[in-house]
């Protein structure tokens, strides 16, 4: 079973657009049942298609937003926006699960812009025996249910939320998420 909570830290310093953009669908409620969709053990963990927000983020897929960074690499628990290309981020992310990290992404242009900072071991759970599901399942209007017939075991965000600093002693901004 894939039910807890994990909590991302997100650092404006490594990607303040992609903290941004991160934040800003928190707030939006973007993220609430979110399939975690794309789970290969020991490599990532993705999520961010939301069929119920596909009129109001559809712009941010023909608007991707570019990014400056601070050289940080994919380490165990970053998070990153998914990108098919140079920028091309939007709305999909990927949480890097690699015990030693996938440093070769780095090389590749992915900017982490937070890290899982509690609740690894939720992330670890999330059942990876689907491999690379066909996306486009997800936009469909009946899609929620077919997914959830197709792939009983998939994960899904039940909620998310900002927190505020003093909630975590620490610097920054950190969201929430819920996963059942």
């Amino acid at each position: 079973q894939t039910s807890g909570t994990f909590i991302v830290w997100t650092k404006p310093s490594w990607s303040p657009l992609g903290v941004e953009r991160f934040e800003q669908l928190t707030r939006d409620s973007y993220w609430k049942e979110c399939f975690i969709f794309r789970v290969i053990p020991n490599f990532v963990a993705q999520f961010g298609i939301n069929p119920a927000f596909k009129n109001v983020y559809n712009p941010f897929d023909d608007e991707p937003f570019p990014d400056t960074h601070e050289k940080v690499t994919n380490g165990r628990g970053t998070i990153t926006f998914a990108m098919s290309g140079k920028n091309t981020r939007s709305v999909q992310v990927y949480i890097n699960t690699n015990h030693r990290g996938n440093a070769y992404l780095d090389r590749e242009g992915f900017l982490p812009f937070g890290k899982v900072i509690k609740g690894m071991d939720v992330v670890d759970r999330f059942y990876g025996g689907y491999g690379e599901t066909k996306q486009g399942l997800f936009w469909r209007k009946d899609g929620r249910e077919l997914v959830r017939k197709q792939f009983p075991k998939m994960a899904v965000i039940t909620d998310a939320r900002l927190l505020q600093v003093d909630e975590l002693d620490s610097v920054g901004v950190s969201a929430q998420m819920f996963v059942s």
